[in-house]
């Protein structure tokens, strides 16, 4: 398949909610871009239940996110280089499968 330069364009471009719908949609598929969209805000809302939910999100030739938990700890501003305490709190990591990774790094 030859590329475009619309092709080269979008893929300087961020992959938005939109953007992924409209890369989706073809005359092919037996829905609307409107279901598509729903489709779509359905799979987000999923994967962001199970991570709120602490739970693993794996697509196989991906990657996984997963909720990590990370400790109180001191820190300094670096404009007043004055010192602070950063509360625990939790963060959403990501991990690209191998598969991923070799693709990118080919």
């Amino acid at each position: 398949m030859k590329s475009t330069h619309q092709d080269i364009e979008m893929s300087l471009e961020n992959l938005t909610r939109s953007r992924l719908v409209e890369q989706t949609y073809s005359d092919d598929l037996q829905c609307t871009r409107k279901e598509l969209r729903q489709i779509v805000d359905t799979v987000i809302d999923i994967m962001s239940s199970a991570l709120l939910e602490e739970k693993e999100v794996k697509i196989s030739g991906f990657g996984k996110w997963k909720t990590k938990h990370k400790s109180a700890r001191k820190g300094r501003n670096p404009q007043t280089d004055e010192e602070l305490i950063i509360s625990k709190r939790k963060v959403v990591s990501f991990q690209p499968s191998r598969l991923l990774t070799k693709k990118i790094n080919e």
